[in-house]
């Protein structure tokens, strides 16, 4: 039986306290505590959604996330993207999942490269944030998409699988850079990614 099993099935039917000495009550009542306490921590360390767990199933998706768009994988997105996906483009317009997976689809979107740095993921429970700058490279509908971006990018666990349900990007306007230089207002939110992510 496993140790958190045994600590239910002990809540159910406690054990009797033994008659008589009371040294051997006080005894027999720590070590029935001591054995509820280590059953409990088992079952906290062992628990597969532990901050640090998710933490790296995070990183993870990051990184296959980034393979997808650089190779143009629609099928991978897909699957990684919840079926009521929000991304929101540095001009402020909204992509759907279908929106999103058009712009793979078409070849409308096109990743030269994506370098990330500053990264950042933090686990809420069943949500997880990540919040990191990416250089990107690349085109969009034959126009230049490059430039450096912060962005932050929401997963959800829907009790079988951690999907993404939001991302935001912002251009960061480098130290003497026109307003014309910015990207184009027809960027889509998918238009930045992540290798890789840590806490």
């Amino acid at each position: 039986m496993r140790p958190i099993a045994q600590h239910r099935a002990f809540a159910r039917h406690p054990l009797p306290l033994p008659r008589g000495n009371p040294l051997l009550r006080a005894t027999f009542c720590a070590g029935l505590l001591l054995l509820a306490g280590a059953a409990c921590a088992h079952a906290i360390q062992h628990h597969p959604h532990t901050p640090k767990t998710v933490r790296h199933t995070i990183a993870t998706l990051e990184q296959r996330w980034t393979t997808a768009e650089l190779n143009g994988d629609a099928s991978a997105i897909n699957s990684m993207l919840a079926e009521d996906y929000l991304g929101i483009a540095p001009n402020g317009t909204l992509d759907s999942k279908a929106d999103t997976l058009r712009s793979i689809r078409t070849g409308a979107i096109h990743f030269a490269s994506i370098t990330t740095s500053t990264h950042k993921i933090r686990v809420y429970g069943s949500t997880a944030v990540v919040i990191s700058t990416a250089e990107v490279s690349g085109t969009y509908n034959g126009r230049a998409i490059s430039g450096r971006y912060r962005y932050t990018r929401v997963y959800h666990f829907d009790g079988a699988n951690w999907k993404i349900v939001s991302f935001e990007a912002s251009r960061i306007r480098e130290h003497g850079e026109d307003r014309e230089q910015r990207a184009p207002e027809a960027m889509p939110a998918t238009a930045v990614s992540t290798g890789g992510a840590s806490s």
